[in-house]
């Protein structure tokens, strides 16, 4: 059904196990379970996560608002809370930090597919808008809009974004090709443009955002071709 990847976070470990197996059941892939924010924090160091499922009352620690709050700041990752707790005050608390639903103890398989759906519904629409980037301590979410070129360093590949300095991450143009949308149009060896930024085509040329960058012939004609002047 989903080839996302789930996170639970909770420090019950017969209702993690329970809350494992409807999600597998339901087809959904649970790529690892955290007992506290602590544990959660260092897997998402290690792994790429596209959706949690977070207590709020965590045995120790950092509870689940607080780990919430960096869900979304820090690792812009999409999180439901699971709770038994459905007073005004920790609602209005919890709601604070944008979570993207809300399951309450006892939930039942309905509810948590019903609510797993949605989120990775809206989910997959914005994915659509943005993309993930590892950075030092996590991932940074970038808005695909604001990326006007990418252009190859031997092992790293520089993002050029509108109005910001280029972000440099360990990935080759290879890989990135393969995953941009097809408004990005690899041009040259080095370079891959965003098709939203071209400014025009000159020769053996094309100007992205006031920058000029070499461009093959066959990818000329072809992207002349493509945008419909020639």
């Amino acid at each position: 059904m989903s080839e996302k990847r789930i996170l639970i976070v909770e420090d019950e470990f017969i209702i993690a196990q329970n809350l494992r197996q409807v999600l597998q059941e339901l087809g959904y892939t649970v790529s690892g379970h955290a007992f506290d924010a602590e544990e959660a924090i260092s897997f998402l160091q290690r792994e790429q996560v596209d959706l949690a499922l977070v207590d709020i009352n965590l045995g120790k620690g950092m509870d689940g608002i607080s780990l919430g709050k960096l869900l979304h700041e820090t690792y812009h990752i999409p999180f439901i809370f699971i709770t038994s707790h459905s007073d005004k005050a920790t609602i209005a608390r919890a709601l604070g930090t944008r979570p993207a639903g809300y399951l309450t103890k006892p939930f039942n398989v309905a509810e948590i597919y019903a609510t797993v759906e949605i989120v990775l519904a809206k989910e997959s629409v914005a994915q659509h808008e943005h993309i993930y980037v590892k950075v030092s301590g996590g991932l940074k979410r970038l808005m695909l809009r604001e990326i006007t070129l990418l252009k190859a360093d031997r092992v790293y590949t520089e993002i050029h974004r509108k109005g910001a300095h280029p972000l440099v991450v360990r990935e080759s143009l290879h890989a990135w090709a393969e995953k941009l949308p097809q408004d990005f149009v690899r041009v040259h060896r080095s370079y891959i443009v965003h098709l939203l930024h071209l400014d025009r085509i000159d020769g053996a040329s094309v100007f992205v955002d006031g920058k000029e960058i070499p461009i093959t012939k066959q990818v000329r004609d072809e992207l002349l071709a493509r945008i419909g002047d020639k």
